[in-house]
């Protein structure tokens, strides 16, 4: 079956609220908020998901892992990426690549919030499921 098209549209980020962690034992441990821009909802992709991700100071995005492969580039701040067990330092400018099912966490180690964008290769981003070193395996639409 061909794939339907999509027109191409323009969002703006300030229209998107921020969205946390919705399981109380997680958002005790991470303190990550974003904003799914693209591929959630109302705003049809194909193939790609993408948005806007902030971690305040002092605070971390859990280790955890998914299927699809995934690319953040830091728009702010400074922080420490690990993946796989190898720590990379961050800071503004840096893209990272997180290959699919890698272990992967992202600490803020400066003095102002990590913000960072981010992108997968899927439809959207309800269809990724997030797997955590506890365990839990959540949707990331839920």
């Amino acid at each position: 079956m061909p794939e339907e098209k999509q027109g191409g549209y323009v969002v703006q980020e300030s229209d998107f609220p921020w969205q946390e962690l919705t399981d109380p034992a997680l958002r005790a441990q991470s303190s990550i908020r974003w904003k799914t821009l693209l591929g959630e909802g109302g705003t049809p992709t194909s193939q790609l998901t993408f948005g806007l991700a902030e971690i305040p100071v002092g605070g971390t995005w859990v280790l955890h892992r998914h299927a699809p492969p995934e690319v953040y580039m830091i728009l702010s701040g400074e922080g420490r990426t690990e993946i796989d067990g190898i720590a990379h330092q961050v800071r503004g400018g840096n893209v990272i690549y997180i290959p699919g099912n890698a272990q992967h966490l992202t600490v803020n180690t400066g003095p102002e919030p990590l913000r960072f964008v981010y992108a997968f290769p899927t439809d959207t981003i309800e269809e990724i499921e997030y797997h955590f070193a506890e365990g839990v395996a959540i949707l990331a639409g839920r």
